[in-house]
């Protein structure tokens, strides 16, 4: 007889960040996933090197992925 397990629940956390100033390269990310839901939010520095562009986004089965998308000056 084959017995049923229960499903795994994934669960991870992680971040990271750059800030090169000899190649203008800045961008970070920060994500938690508990199970099916994952929520996050990055920023990268436009090519423009005068705006930061920000997504928070959330992603589960019910609703799929939902960003949204903000932007502030780079100082």
């Amino acid at each position: 007889m084959m017995g049923f397990s229960k499903p795994a629940h994934p669960e991870y956390h992680y971040d990271y960040h750059v800030a090169d100033h000899h190649t203008k390269d800045y961008k970070s990310k920060h994500e938690v996933r508990d199970g099916h839901k994952v929520k996050g939010t990055y920023s990268l520095l436009e090519p423009d090197h005068k705006t930061i562009r920000i997504v928070d986004y959330v992603a589960d089965k019910k609703h799929g992925f939902i960003a949204k998308v903000s932007h502030k000056k780079h100082e």
